[in-house]
Parts: C-alpha cells; structure tokens; sequence
C-alpha cells in the first residue's frame, strides 16, 4: 500500500497540490483550471493512457504504465493499488512541496463506497423507531383531527370495550413494528460489512 507521510509540513511554503485521479478527477481539475482565478498547482493521475493525453492539464501521472500498458484496470481496485504503488516515485514528486495534498475521484463510485454507506448507518438506525413512533402517533392525530384510520378505530375500541378489536389492532400494529425494524436490520447488514461479520 501506498503511505505518503509529510514530513515537517511547518518548514513547506504552503504550497497546495490538487490531484485528480482517473477521469472523473482529471475532468474537475480540468474545471478547476478554468476556473481558478490564480494557478494553481494541479496535477492528473490516470492508468488509462488515451484519457490522460487528452487531458488540458499540463502535469500528468500516467499511472502503472508497465502494469496496464495504458489500457486501464478495468474497475479493478487491486489493480489500481498496484499502479500506485508502481508509480510511487511520480507520485511523490508531483506532491513534493504541498503543505497540502487534494486528491479528487470519481463521484459516485467513491462517494458511496466512502462518505454515504458510513453516513447512512446512523440514518438508517432512527428509521425503525421512527416509523413506530409515526404509527403510533396516528391514535393522537386521527384522534384529534378526526381524521377516519386504524388509530381511531382503535380509540374508539377502547372505549366501547371491544377486546377482540383490540388485540386485533394491537397485533396488527405489533407487526408492522416488528417487520419495519427488521426491514431497517437487514438493509443496515447490506450496507454495512461488519455487521455480516458479527452475525
């Protein structure tokens, strides 16, 4: 694996470098040259040859060249980590005098690998409480607003004393509860790989 350790980052200029890392990255440097209003050092990494040739921006990292042959990876993650470290020495010399390093890439595929499922986990914890405190909250609203559902049927139940309308509902709430929550559990073990894990 590739670590790249800043050494006495107090002593750098302050200079900043933006990578852009396959072609998703190397088209928001592209933006980010046009748009920046002052140079900045930016800099594309690609392990498909043709795209990074075609790239405007003028430092390029043509990544693992004798492992690909700049063809690609083919969206293998393996085969990326080993063309880094391939290209280390490039690498470590784009980068050579960043205070600070920003690496950019692809959207969708990293977004959700890294940033969404570890921010859906929690979200997806208060979703199953939260659809039992909705349906239970509809004895109070169809209550007060007298709106016809199972809430008020249920209220009403009660204060006829029809017993076997009562476990009726009781259950029927019982098991939208029980199912909503398991539907939360398993979506929450797709999403997250250590909970396969410890199960």
């Amino acid at each position: 694996m590739l670590e790249i350790s800043p050494q006495g980052l107090s002593g750098l200029p302050g200079k900043i470098c933006l990578c852009g890392i396959g072609a998703a990255g190397t088209k928001v440097m592209e933006e980010v040259l046009l748009l920046s209003p002052q140079p900045a050092s930016v800099c594309a990494m690609n392990l498909d040859a043709r795209l990074l040739n075609a790239s405007a921006v003028p430092c390029k990292i043509h990544l693992g060249a004798r492992l690909t042959r700049g063809l690609g990876s083919g969206g293998d993650a393996s085969v990326g980590a080993q063309a880094a470290c391939e290209s280390e020495s490039s690498i470590l010399r784009a980068l050579e005098g960043s205070a600070l390093a920003v690496l950019v890439a692809g959207p969708f595929r990293t977004v959700w690998k890294h940033a969404l499922r570890g921010g859906l986990i929690p979200a997806l914890s208060y979703l199953g409480p939260a659809f039992a405190a909705m349906i239970t909250g509809s004895f109070v609203v169809e209550t007060c607003f007298q709106v016809p559902g199972m809430g008020q049927h249920f209220v009403n139940a009660t204060t006829d004393r029809d017993y076997f309308l009562i476990q009726g509902l009781v259950l029927f709430y019982g098991i939208l509860i029980v199912a909503a929550n398991l539907g939360v559990d398993l979506v929450q073990m797709a999403v997250n790989p250590r909970l396969r894990k410890e199960s």
